[in-house]
């Protein structure tokens, strides 16, 4: 079943190469979020600050999702932010890196769940990056989890979780793209089951 009839969702993203990995699978499979808000300022906004040389990317994220007709913003005031995440009156926030803890105005701000994909099988590997910390323990037992998120970083309960069967060779790009992408397919699973099974916390 296409997911499109179910994507009353918002995606967070920082921008980089799980958010696109994550968005791209949603949008192949017909889940197309309502809204997305990319983390930091606009690359106009940093190529402007003195003393700062960057290589600003021609099109980021943010842009790429606002050329395919998704309304799109860039990170903003918490206060601002949940009242504009409310105005859209979404069902589901799904978060894919975001480089912070959100508050819970931020989480209280959709109608059934605010949920995150984090790129390994938690309780393992909490935290901001999972995969570069398992890479630097040689640690080769790779998987996805969709929790419900809290106030306490990572530690909601796991609605979704997955090995992957990846190669112990595999690099942080590949790792992070397979997570990426099933996690998507396992978000699009929660989209399809009954609201009801993502009780609010």
């Amino acid at each position: 079943m296409n997911a499109s009839s179910r994507s009353n969702f918002l995606l967070l993203g920082a921008g980089g190469l799980m958010t696109r990995a994550v968005s791209q699978r949603l949008l192949e499979l017909g889940a197309r979020p309502r809204a997305v808000i990319q983390s930091g300022a606009a690359p106009a906004a940093l190529a402007s600050l003195p003393g700062l040389e960057l290589e600003i990317p021609r099109k980021d994220w943010c842009q790429e999702m606002r050329a395919q007709g998704i309304e799109s913003r860039y990170e903003f005031d918490v206060g601002e932010l949940s009242a504009w995440l409310r105005r859209r009156r979404a069902d589901y926030l799904l978060v894919a890196c975001w480089p912070r803890r959100l508050p819970d105005p931020v989480l209280d701000s959709v109608r059934i769940d605010a949920i995150n994909l984090h790129p390994s099988l938690l309780p393992d590997y909490s935290g901001f990056d999972p995969v570069g910390d398992m890479l630097r323990d040689g640690h080769r037992d790779f998987g996805v989890t969709l929790h419900r998120m809290t106030r306490h970083i990572d530690a909601g309960p796991v609605l979704k979780q997955e090995r992957l069967d990846l190669p112990a060779d595999a690099t942080r790009e590949a790792i992070e793209t397979a997570a990426a992408r099933r996690g998507a397919e396992l978000f699009v699973e929660i989209l399809r089951q009954s609201p009801a099974l993502a009780i609010r916390r």
